[in-house]
């Protein structure tokens, strides 16, 4: 049925405004996801590293209280076999360490100096119970501090990667032991903190995280504080490690849960929202649009106006089916406008139509081909009408009266005026009378009545059949172009007067020359050099006279053929700008008797 929308439509719309809607969500929810997940994230290392200094300068001032640090990690990084040998020895049990060397037994009153000369054996044994104090230090950390891993390593260039002590809490979760001497081969570039530490850039307490490490593939939070220092490097560092991958899947786990049960509110929020927006939105604009469709189908307003008042809504939809209904009232109005205004517009142009065909009945075509003489014309109008015309007629049996004008103006109100001035020049026109004293004539008669201050150029010759001596005036109008016999035709400069319609009293004087046997005398009004181009270019006088000069020895009507030709070329699509009226008359010579 005309009119009516599918209820599917309304369906579809529901669901995509929906689905925009919790596409929108759930982008929103992502990028508050991604936010919370990094903003977690940097919480946790700022409160773990803050944990992890306190940690770290706890141990720094217990560990050098310990004498011969520097000592004893070298020694016990090259000599790890002696020292896992020799640690698990009762000897080396403090309630048997009597039997010991002075030195192992007293090594804070030794140098490292003083230790260093000691024999090999008393060095074993001074190393011994060293590594075995420093293992209880820090094995009463492992209880007091809450980590996954402790280890003492050498990032040293020459012995990068030795493990010179790691903790067993470590190897008891998972079940591996990179004890003493152990070589921990890895790539530099995936530390960032032992970069800082081997290049020299750094001495002071280090962060990173380390994914995926050759120990266990598993990813830590590693602080690392540095034991010894040579050449402006650190060598020796002591790192504590924190589980990442347990924090992260438990930071993923709890974002995974309130994604979820966010995702599920919003699914209970679009249902709400797509029900108030079919009822405030969805359901209203739909009865608009059936309307709408309704009119465009039947033109009924009333109907549309009846169906607008049944939607109460109060927000930008009740707005709109109130301008619809206003609309339509108007465009009810304005469809009968048009009508009128369309039978208007067809009487115009049939009158316009007869107005073209009386002007065109006004200007003569009965070209005249004698022995004497040979004429040709035309007016092609800018409008349906223009304000251009040639004229010409016969004085006496021995002179022919030549007259081309341009009316200012196109169109109806030119071509009355046009009428006008071609009837009075006719009418003063005589034997006796100049062409200028006809052009006074006809003046007067024009300004007497000329209300909307027009006017028009005028050229006026009268030819001396016998003998082919014209007599002419130019009320301002353009210059004829003469060809004399076997010549070229070139613009003949005559003395202008003034328009005709102008002043009260006219001021043109008359001017002669002859026409010889086989001359041609070319006249035109301005439509012809003014012609212009799509880009406002002119056709200007040089291409006119260059047109005739193409076959100056045509008969008139090809001479004109010849010009219009040139211009429509030079045109092309550009609209025609002015009235273009032209006249030819070529003398062939005396007059028979």
């Amino acid at each position: 049925m005309t009119g009516q929308v599918d209820t599917s439509t309304r369906t579809k719309a529901i669901f995509q405004i929906g689905a925009l809607f919790m596409c929108v969500f759930i982008l929103a929810m992502l990028c508050l996801s991604i936010f919370h997940y990094y903003s977690s994230m940097n919480v946790y290392l700022a409160g773990k590293r803050e944990n992890i200094t306190d940690y770290l300068q706890s141990i720094e001032e217990s560990l050098f209280k310990q004498w011969h640090i520097e000592w004893s990690l070298d020694y016990w990084e090259k000599n790890p076999d002696i020292i896992k040998e020799e640690m698990y020895d009762d000897k080396y049990y403090p309630e048997n360490r009597e039997n010991l060397c002075k030195a192992a037994q007293e090594s804070y009153y030794y140098t490292d100096e003083e230790i260093m000369a000691l024999p090999e054996d008393e060095q074993k044994e001074v190393a011994t119970v060293l590594y075995n104090s420093f293992l209880n230090r820090l094995a009463t950390y492992s209880v007091i501090i809450d980590f996954d891993n402790m280890f003492i390593i050498d990032v040293g260039e020459e012995n990068r990667g030795s493990i010179i002590y790691e903790s067993a809490s470590l190897r008891d979760k998972y079940d591996y032991n990179y004890g003493l001497g152990t070589r921990w081969d890895y790539d530099i570039s995936d530390h960032d903190a032992v970069k800082k530490y081997a290049s020299g850039e750094s001495l002071d307490i280090e962060y990173e995280i380390v994914r995926d490490n050759d120990f266990d593939g598993r990813s830590y939070y590693i602080g690392y504080l540095p034991l010894t220092i040579e050449d402006g490097k650190v060598r020796f560092v002591l790192g504590i490690a924190y589980d990442w991958d347990n924090y992260e899947y438990t930071l993923r786990q709890n974002l995974g849960y309130s994604s979820f049960f966010s995702i599920i509110a919003g699914l209970i929020v679009t249902v709400l929202l797509m029900i108030f927006l079919y009822l405030i939105i969805v359901k209203p604009v739909s009865t608009v649009s059936a309307s709408v469709a309704m009119f465009t189908a039947d033109k009924d307003s009333g109907k549309v106006v009846e169906t607008m008042e049944t939607i109460h809504s109060r927000n930008e939809v009740g707005l709109l089916a109130e301008n619809i209904s206003q609309m339509v009232d108007e465009i009810d109005r304005y469809s009968k406008e048009i009508t009128t205004l369309a039978t208007e517009k067809e009487r115009v142009k049939a009158e316009l139509e007869f107005a073209a065909k009386i002007q065109s009945s006004m200007l003569s075509k009965k070209f005249t081909v004698s022995s004497t003489y040979e004429l040709y014309a035309i007016m092609d109008p800018a409008k349906e009408v223009g304000g251009d015309f040639y004229d010409f007629f016969t004085i006496d049996y021995n002179h022919l009266g030549l007259v081309i004008a341009d009316v200012s103006g196109k169109g109806i109100p030119a071509s009355l005026f046009m009428a006008m001035s071609k009837m009075n020049i006719r009418n003063f026109a005589g034997p006796g009378i100049t062409p200028a004293e006809t052009l006074k004539a006809a003046n007067d008669a024009i300004v007497a009545d000329n209300v909307n201050k027009m006017f028009v150029t005028v050229w006026f010759g009268i030819v001396e059949l016998s003998t082919g001596h014209v007599c002419a005036a130019n009320a301002g109008h353009e210059y004829p172009v003469i060809r004399r016999a076997d010549g070229k035709f070139k613009v003949f400069k005559d003395k202008h007067g003034l328009v005709l319609g102008a002043l009260n009293e006219l001021k043109t004087h008359d001017y002669e020359f002859d026409l010889g046997k086989g001359d041609t005398l070319f006249l035109y009004t301005d439509g012809a050099p003014e012609a212009n181009d799509k880009d406002n270019n002119m056709f200007g006088m040089d291409r006119l006279v260059e047109a005739l000069n193409k076959d100056p020895d045509k008969n008139p009507a090809g001479l004109i053929d010849a010009v219009k030709e040139s211009i429509s070329e030079f045109v092309g699509e550009a609209d025609q700008f002015d009235d273009l009226t032209m006249m030819c008359f070529k003398y062939y010579g005396r007059r028979n008797q």
